[in-house]
C-alpha cells in the first residue's frame, strides 16, 4: 500500500470513525449526493442517500464493498434501528443487528479481532503523524453551492499532495450515524484521528485530489447534491423486499 493510498484510507477513518462526544446544533442534512470515484482512467460513481439517523449507499456500476463476504448493490446504514441493510438483489437483503455484528466478530475470533483492528488503526495513525504534514490553507472554494475549506497533506520525502475540499454546510450527525456498531467506531481511535489531523466531526468532503508538480489529478469528486426530502424506498427497506438474517443467508447459500 503506497502513502497515498495509506492517506485516503486515514481520510476514510476520519469521516467515518469519530467521537460521541461531538455534537452540533446545525439542521441534519436530508437528500442525495452522486459521487465520482477516479482510479486510472476509471471511473465509478457511487450514491448516497442521507438523512439523520439513516445512511444509504449505492453503487451504480458494481456492487458495494461492504466488508461482508457478499455482493451487495447498496448497504443502507439505520442507526434508529441498530442495524444494517445489504441489498443483495431487488427481492432480497440482510439484516445485521448489531448484536449479530458482535457475535459475528465473536465467531471471527472475538476480542482478538477487535485488538487487531485497533492496533492496526493505530499503526496507521503513527505512521501517518511521522510522515506527513497537514493543515488548512485558508483557501475557500464553492461546489454546487456549498463552500467547502481546503486541507492538504504533505508526505516527506515525496513531490506529491493531497488536497481535500471539506465543507462544514453539509451536516450529517455522523456520531449518532455510527452508534448503530456501538463502541466500535470509538474503539478504531475515532476521536484520536479527529484531534490529530484537525477536521471537524461534521464535515462533510467535496473534492480529493492528488497534486504532482502542480498537476492535478482528482480521485473523488461529488457531482451532484439534492437537498430534498427523500421517499421511503430511498432510505428504508422497500415494500417487497425479503429481509433475512445473515446466518438464514449463509445457511441458505450453503444448502445450494
Amino acid at each position: 500500500m503506497t502513502i497515498i493510498q495509506k492517506l485516503f484510507s486515514a481520510c476514510l477513518l476520519v469521516i467515518w470513525a469519530l467521537s460521541p462526544a461531538l455534537s452540533n446544533a446545525q439542521n441534519h442534512y436530508e437528500g442525495s449526493i452522486l459521487i465520482n470515484l477516479y482510479t486510472g482512467e476509471s471511473m465509478e460513481q457511487v450514491q448516497l442517500f442521507v438523512k439523520e439517523n439513516r445512511l444509504k449507499i449505492s453503487a451504480l456500476d458494481e456492487n458495494v464493498s461492504s466488508g461482508l463476504p457478499i455482493a451487495t448493490s447498496s448497504v443502507l446504514l439505520r442507526a434508529d434501528s441498530r442495524d444494517l441493510i445489504a441489498f443483495v438483489d431487488e427481492k432480497s437483503a440482510i439484516q445485521l443487528r448489531l448484536a449479530e455484528i458482535e457475535s459475528l466478530i465473536n465467531m471471527l475470533g472475538g476480542p482478538d479481532v477487535m485488538r487487531q483492528i485497533q492496533e492496526q488503526s493505530e499503526e496507521t495513525m503513527k505512521e501517518v503523524e511521522e510522515s506527513v504534514r497537514m493543515m488548512r490553507t485558508g483557501d475557500t472554494r464553492t461546489f454546487h453551492g456549498y463552500s467547502a475549506d481546503l486541507y492538504t497533506i504533505i508526505p516527506e520525502d515525496s513531490e506529491e499532495e493531497i488536497h481535500m475540499w471539506f465543507s462544514d454546510e453539509i451536516y450529517i450527525d455522523w456520531t449518532t450515524m455510527m452508534s448503530a456498531f456501538g463502541n466500535f467506531a470509538t474503539q478504531l481511535g475515532g476521536d484520536e484521528w479527529l484531534d490529530r489531523l484537525g477536521l471537524e466531526a461534521n464535515s462533510f468532503p467535496l473534492q480529493i485530489s492528488v497534486v504532482e508538480n502542480n498537476v492535478e489529478t482528482v480521485i473523488m469528486q461529488v457531482e451532484e447534491i439534492q437537498s430534498r426530502r427523500l421517499t421511503s424506498d430511498e432510505i428504508d427497506v422497500p415494500s417487497g423486499v425479503q429481509l433475512m438474517s445473515f446466518f438464514q443467508y449463509m445457511l441458505q447459500n450453503g444448502q445450494q
